[in-house]
């Protein structure tokens, strides 16, 4: 009863500093405080009603925002018992890939595209923009450029309004590479105890994680993601060489979630047993803007699909 007490007052606690919307961290603070709800032994009714009720900010937080947070919360707790069966044999993820690209077998990029909830209708060189529009809040800020450097704030570093009032009719677009999560803007070090604007400790919100493969064809890559169950793609961008990066929306309240879920869940046990590029899995990781036209190729990387909120392409 003691140790119920305490996760009540931590949850009560979690509850009365929850982050204003509009730029607060609302949106990341919901899931931890829907996590000590449900250590505290709380019903999904409870928690959710005692987070409408404290939700305040500029940003109109909606009711299915909410439960998301909180279905996420619960439902991981019911699979926790699942992982910890550690004398279950590993997953023949090459075997698993092959049938998840027989079941997609002949859907093209353009038969991806058809899918998009949203529908990619715009010039190619409206990608940009368009892409900055759907992904990220305006306040935002978001890394464009390349492999080098650390980051400058007004330079490659803006609010993702001042990227999309940028492109917004603009025929070229610079920029070959895009961070897929949002930044702090304060300096942090990288693993090498160098300082940058654009570690994984400078990340903000640990909203998406890129996933790529290496060694398969790009039509095998179409099979695979339009019937690949269950993980929720919210874009593809073609690279304009050989390869298809998906991002897929997780969530993660911090660096610590990611890390437990990400880092040594998500890609050791699912992602890189079906062939996926295992150097995706840090926070800060880079992935090809959509609008730019390569230099080596002379091909456009565009989008292919885009559902912000996520969702498997196979629905």
């Amino acid at each position: 009863m003691i140790e119920n007490g305490r996760a009540r007052d931590q949850y009560a606690e979690a509850l009365a500093i929850l982050p204003p919307s509009g730029g607060g961290g609302c949106h990341a603070a919901l899931l931890g405080v829907a996590n000590r709800g449900r250590i505290a032994g709380l019903k999904p009714e409870r928690v959710f009603d005692d987070l409408r009720a404290r939700v305040r900010g500029t940003r109109d937080v909606t009711n299915e925002e909410i439960m998301a947070a909180v279905n996420k919360a619960f439902v991981s707790d019911l699979k926790a018992p699942a992982r910890e069966r550690r004398a279950r044999p590993r997953v023949n993820g090459t075997a698993a890939r092959d049938r998840i690209i027989k079941a997609g077998a002949g859907t093209t990029m353009t038969g991806i595209l058809e899918r998009s909830p949203v529908a990619i209708d715009w010039p190619a060189d409206q990608d940009a923009a368009r892409f900055l529009l759907h992904m990220y809040r305006p306040d935002e800020l978001v890394f464009l450029g390349d492999d080098k450097g650390v980051g400058s704030l007004g330079g490659s570093i803006r609010p993702a309004i001042e990227w999309v009032e940028r492109f917004a009719c603009a025929h070229v677009i610079p920029y070959p590479k895009i961070m897929a999560n949002p930044l702090t803007g304060q300096i942090g070090l990288t693993k090498n105890g160098a300082e940058s604007y654009r570690a994984d400790s400078c990340v903000s919100a640990h909203r998406y994680v890129i996933c790529e493969f290496d060694q398969i064809s790009l039509d095998e890559q179409s099979a695979f993601w339009a019937a690949c169950p269950r993980l929720p793609v919210a874009a593809i961008i073609f690279s304009g060489k050989k390869s298809l990066h998906a991002w897929v929306r997780v969530d993660c309240t911090n660096k610590n979630e990611w890390e437990a879920e990400i880092e040594n869940k998500l890609f050791p046990e699912i992602l890189v047993p079906l062939g996926l590029d295992g150097a995706c899995k840090n926070e800060s990781r880079l992935s090809r803007l959509p609008g730019h036209i390569r230099s080596d190729t002379g091909l456009r990387q565009h989008l292919v699909y885009l559902c912000p909120q996520g969702k498997a392409v196979s629905e």
